[in-house]
């Protein structure tokens, strides 16, 4: 797979599969809402050069007790789709978190 179609017709059909399966994040902390608009974003854009600055900022949310381990882990997760240049997987992932708190 090597068009920019087909890779974005694997994201939403992996998107779906989560979706029919029942995987999800559920609600997540308003804290974790915005840092996933965030990542949702950079790699929308695939700014590797921002994936840094972003995890040390959820790394120092965490830390001030103003995001949960787990919630932190799943955005850690995130980071490291970007850093892997996994970019549609990473956006797939931060709009599966937003999409959530819709659906909660």
């Amino acid at each position: 797979m090597n068009s920019k179609p087909q890779r974005l017709l694997l994201a939403f059909g992996l998107a779906a599969l989560m979706t029919v399966a029942g995987c999800g994040y559920g609600p997540v902390s308003p804290t974790a809402y915005e840092y996933s608009k965030a990542l949702y974003s950079l790699s929308n854009r695939q700014a590797a050069d921002r994936i840094d600055s972003v995890q040390a900022q959820i790394d120092q949310s965490q830390e001030a007790g103003e995001l949960p381990p787990h919630e932190a882990d799943w955005l850690r997760d995130i980071c490291d789709d970007c850093r892997a240049a996994r970019w549609e997987q990473a956006q797939a992932a931060a709009r599966r978190m937003m999409q959530d708190q819709v659906r909660s």
